[in-house]
């Protein structure tokens, strides 16, 4: 996470030491402002990262988003920079292609988009992107689709775009926490949605089950106030 950076200093130390380029990937990077992400960039190249990741974890960041961190890195250090999107709200290629444009070194992207959550770029649909926008990829299209279409389309089993997953890109909600979620908002009866809402309005990057629960309470107390009133 964005704001433990600090404790991946002897694990950089030990991956340099067998001799292995590291990327320090900061996950739920929107969580710190631009300016003080740069900062923790200096921290990561004074450990001996070779690289430093930009991560819309919960795929709500704008392109123009994704664009003021790469900005305010580049004024602080000369790092290898990559950035890792997510696609909750259909943003991850734009928000690649911005990386790009700013400066960005390396793109993660999966075939067919296959990953956590709403998923990650695709990288069939990168690459057409790319292509169309002049910038050589290296890609063999035939066999890039054809590799997508015969081994991941398999495993993925698709029955439209879920409200939870488009939810957590709009809060900047990360998914792992979604268990807690479901359990409170059972438990009180409660809409998922706003519970995600509510609690992402007081942590983008750690999940307390004791605020996630006063915040269930909460709304089923607002909930049952409604009703009684209008009984």
């Amino acid at each position: 996470d964005v704001n433990k950076i600090e404790s991946s200093k002897e694990f950089v130390k030990k991956a340099k030491d067998y001799g292995i380029q590291v990327a320090a990937n900061y996950m739920k990077s929107y969580a710190l402002s631009p300016e003080k992400f740069a900062d923790k960039v200096k921290l990561s190249e004074s450990y001996g990262a070779d690289i430093i990741y930009v991560v819309d974890s919960a795929g709500g960041m704008f392109p123009e988003q994704v664009s003021e961190y790469f900005k305010e890195i580049k004024k602080k250090s000369e790092i290898q920079m990559g950035f890792h999107g997510h696609d909750n709200l259909g943003l991850s290629i734009a928000n690649s292609i911005a990386a790009i444009e700013s400066g960005a070194d390396i793109i993660d992207s999966s075939l067919q988009g296959l990953g956590r959550s709403a998923g990650n770029a695709c990288t069939e649909i990168l690459a057409m992107v790319l292509t169309k926008k002049n910038i050589e990829t290296g890609i063999d299209f035939d066999e890039i689709l054809e590799t997508g279409r015969k081994y991941v389309q398999p495993l993925i089993s698709s029955n439209g775009k879920s409200q939870l997953d488009i939810i957590a890109g709009f809060a900047d909600f990360h998914s792992s926490y979604m268990h807690h979620i479901m359990k409170y908002s059972s438990k009180y009866n409660v809409d998922p949605i706003h519970l995600i809402i509510e609690y992402s309005k007081i942590d983008k990057l750690e999940m307390n089950t004791e605020e996630l629960e006063k915040i269930a309470q909460k709304l089923k107390q607002e909930e049952n106030a409604y009703t009684s009133k209008y009984r």
